[in-house]
């Protein structure tokens, strides 16, 4: 069982961690919002400096995207530590070991567990291994 001290440790670095990512994607938006009013405007613009953008906004999308998963993941974790799951593997219901938690607060698998569902067919870890051979 995880100590009341311990917990509160964790919960406030998921806090942080979920504060962090928001702040980081309204910095995205409004990246990707300047370069939308820009590409509205009628000035002429040269084909490669449009081309750049339009690349900027995937790259921007992509990580926009990332950023929600963590932030949902993140989310997810202070679920648990309010219904009192938190800390515990969702495959296996054993507890969590602590420094593992501590790496990476919005864990929700041991280390056992974690390293199956990578190899596990149709997880992107095996599907990569798959793929290379």
């Amino acid at each position: 069982m995880l100590s009341p001290e311990l917990l509160e440790t964790l919960r406030q670095r998921l806090l942080q961690q979920l504060d962090a990512l928001h702040a980081e994607l309204g910095s995205d938006e409004e990246a990707g919002s300047a370069a939308r009013d820009w590409r509205g405007s009628r000035e002429v613009v040269d084909p490669g400096e449009v081309a750049a953008t339009t690349a900027g906004d995937d790259v921007l999308a992509g990580r926009e995207a990332l950023h929600v998963r963590e932030a949902l993941s993140l989310e997810a974790a202070l679920h648990r530590l309010a219904l009192g799951d938190y800390g515990h593997c969702v495959d296996c219901n054993e507890q969590i070991d602590p420094a593992r938690l501590l790496v990476d607060p919005a864990t929700e698998r041991c280390q056992a567990c974690q390293q199956e569902f990578e190899h596990a067919p149709g997880s992107r870890a095996g599907d990569r291994r798959a793929l290379r051979r």
